[in-house]
């Protein structure tokens, strides 16, 4: 299905609300410039790289293609490994 995003200034927020989707397929993004990159993903079907921006990207989406891809992602993410400097003293 196509993603039809609408966004609405609410004031000290921004509300992205899907317009094919029912009530619960909206998000809420504190900036404009944000808010309209966001939504440019969205359309494009791009994987948002924030934590938060996922969550709004499958919460507003309903293509079920594009909630895979988010979901593969994010168990991507999951199973990589962190860098911890270790400090080995001071060097003189």
């Amino acid at each position: 299905m196509n993603d039809d995003l609408f966004i609405k200034d609410c004031g000290s927020y921004f509300t992205i609300s899907n317009l094919n989707g029912e009530h619960e397929n909206h998000c809420h993004i504190d900036n404009k410039k944000s808010a309209e990159l966001f939504k440019k993903q969205v359309e494009r079907k791009i994987v948002p790289r924030g934590i938060y921006f996922r969550s709004c990207a499958l919460r507003v989406t309903i293509d079920e293609n594009y909630k895979e891809k988010i979901l593969i992602k994010a168990a991507k993410d999951k199973q990589k490994q962190l860098y911890r400097n270790i400090n080995k003293g001071v060097r003189v």
